[in-house]
């Protein structure tokens, strides 16, 4: 388990943070910036996947499972991919997410999702189990 409590630590922070600012882009309409059909009820909808989906990595991870490390992987890539898009946003000018806790929520997100990535890579799985490849 000791070989576990770096990638599980990662995995969990960056998890927090991408929920914390779910939550926050349900205040900021999120679904009307990407353009989403359905409004609230689809944008809601698609979390209880996306939550499922988090909560499923973290068992997998947590159960030394290879899959456990692709759903990190994938949770990093996404978050990293989806801060940079915010970010992108607010450089054009767009006004939701401006406020000085979402701009710190998504920086803290893209900072954790890219660490999350580092370190999934870094402690991939051999076939002795976890431990550390570069």
């Amino acid at each position: 388990m000791n070989s576990l409590r770096i990638p599980i630590i990662a995995y969990v922070l960056n998890a927090t943070l991408i929920l914390c600012h779910e939550i926050d882009s349900g205040y900021w309409k999120e679904w009307e910036l990407f353009q989403l059909p359905g409004g609230i009820e689809l944008f809601v909808s698609l979390h209880v996947f996306m939550i499922g989906f988090i909560l499923l990595g973290l068992v997998l991870l947590a159960q030394n499972a290879v899959t456990g490390r692709w759903f990190a992987l994938v949770i990093g890539l996404g978050g990293s991919g989806g801060a940079i898009l915010h970010l992108y946003f607010l450089a054009c000018g767009d006004q939701r997410f401006a406020t000085t806790f979402s701009i710190g929520l998504i920086v803290a997100f893209l900072v954790s999702s890219v660490t999350q990535v580092f370190i999934t890579v870094r402690y991939w799985k051999s076939p002795l189990g976890y431990e550390v490849l570069l």
